[in-house]
């Protein structure tokens, strides 16, 4: 079971700003990470596509193997527009 941070609508969606997700292998992809969220709560599922997820700060990509450690900070992070 891990930790993930959340922003903008994701956070108001599951009305929560941090969720926990658990695997069911010991080395996920982002990929894997994003099905578990979607699996657990599957009203953010449709808008996770363009989501990126953040480990310690850095984006990864979709195939990036997880170190899943609690010493690591997850977070998914919306795509932001602006002008």
């Amino acid at each position: 079971m891990i930790k993930i941070k959340l922003f903008a609508y994701l956070q108001e969606m599951v009305d929560a700003n941090e969720i926990e997700v658990a695997f069911a292998n010991d080395t996920p992809t982002t990929a894997d990470l994003k099905q578990a969220v979607a699996g657990a709560y599957p009203v953010v599922a449709a808008y996770l596509p363009p989501v990126r997820l953040a480990v310690d700060e850095a984006f990864v990509g979709e195939e990036a193997v997880l170190d899943i450690t609690e010493t690591h900070e997850y977070a998914l992070i919306p795509p932001v527009s602006g002008g």
